[in-house]
């Protein structure tokens, strides 16, 4: 094919598609267009491979919705891709005025999928992109591991984190773990925009897709404080998803906007080994006055087993731990080894966090590793991006 571009949109079921190294981008690229669509995208397919050839490391370049964009496929297979957005070279003020026309430029995301199961999605870096960075909405069956996501969700007004499950729907009643989120590094996403939704004023939509007025103006056009942009985030689902469980593992998340991981309206979820960091660089104080949370999150998340994970936070009055409203743990499950390096634990977690170890402050990082488990070791960061 002439183009990576044609290439996908040619594709058909049982499709392999490599591509080597250099510059893919989207029709009209760098036009100053804020109407540009996907770089890539896939529809109505199956069993579909899109990776770089072998030694090979191809860049998709995108100013529109998206960077590869797919939408009722099943058994697809992305990696190896480093995915550009726009954001690096989008000015506060053009984001801002662009607030209530959520444009595309504004609004791109890395790699999205809006319905599918059997994705997996991996060993990709995608940064700079206006919303998610990686994001599957009504899937079931799906991996999102190894990839690097930096720098995404800073433009957008909608709202998202870098690496987010919504709205999933089960395609079976199997209740095995299907919707994995695993050794992922999530790093310097952050909302700068309020959010805003039209639809919100309309209380049959909320309904639909489980929202709620979090704040008084919130989602409105009068909000100007700024309480969401996460790492991992895993959304809405409780309504949609009654069969299967979630499994966040292994993630390494530091210096996002809100918190570094979150399971929110989600039931059935194992969060473990997860490494959350210097959190909440959102500030406090208005106009942006974010939650006083920065570290692992529950919100009306019921059935959660939570264990080994490592939590600090940048600031000490900031909650390391905190469980909202409606979150439940499960019945006998072992929460050993939960560490808090700085930060608070929020009373509601309750008797499940008995187990947890809070380190004095005057340990150094190295003492860490005696337990196996790291706050944060800076020679492993990414920074430099």
């Amino acid at each position: 094919h002439s183009t990576l571009r044609n290439a996908v949109q040619l594709a058909t079921s049982g499709a392999a598609i490599f591509a080597a190294s250099g510059s893919y981008r989207n029709a009209n690229w760098g036009s100053g267009s804020v109407g540009n669509g996907a770089a890539l995208s896939l529809a109505h397919v199956d069993h579909v491979l899109v990776s770089n050839l072998p030694g090979h490391s191809p860049r998709i370049e995108f100013d529109g919705s998206g960077g590869i964009s797919c939408s009722n496929v099943s058994r697809l297979e992305v990696r190896g891709f480093d995915i550009q957005g726009p954001g690096a070279s989008i000015a506060h003020a053009d984001a801002l005025s662009d607030r209530l026309l959520h444009s595309n430029k504004f609004s791109g995301r890395g790699i999205v999928v809006w319905s599918g199961h059997h994705v997996h999605i991996h060993d990709n870096v995608v940064h700079h992109a206006p919303n998610s960075g990686i994001r599957v909405n009504s899937g079931d069956y799906c991996t999102v591991e190894r990839n690097v996501v930096f720098n995404c969700t800073w433009w957008s007004s909608n709202a998202e984190s870098a690496i987010v499950f919504a709205e999933a729907a089960h395609v079976d009643t199997s209740d095995a773990v299907k919707m994995v989120i695993r050794d992922n590094e999530v790093f310097g996403n952050q909302n700068r925009i309020p959010y805003f939704n039209e639809a919100y004023s309309d209380p049959t939509y909320l309904a639909e897709k489980q929202m709620h007025s979090a704040r008084p103006g919130y989602g409105t056009v009068n909000q100007t404080f700024i309480i969401d942009g996460s790492g991992v985030y895993i959304t809405r689902n409780s309504q949609t998803y009654l069969h299967g469980w979630y499994l966040l593992s292994g993630n390494t998340c530091y210096h996002n906007g809100l918190n570094g991981v979150v399971v929110h309206k989600t039931h059935r979820a194992i969060v473990t080994h997860n490494t959350i960091s210097d959190n909440g660089q959102t500030p406090k104080t208005p106009p942006e006055d974010r939650q006083p949370y920065a570290g692992l999150v529950l919100n009306d998340a019921e059935n959660v087993t939570l264990g080994n994970n490592s939590v600090s936070t940048a600031d000490a009055d900031d909650f390391a731990y905190m469980a909202n409203e409606g979150s439940s743990f499960l019945d006998g499950a072992d929460a050993s080894l939960n560490l808090v390096c700085v930060g608070k634990v929020d009373a509601s977690f309750g008797m499940i966090l008995m187990q947890m170890v809070v380190l004095p402050l005057t340990l150094v990082w190295e003492s860490f590793n005696l337990v196996d488990m790291r706050c944060v070791d800076d020679s492993e960061r990414h920074d430099g991006y």
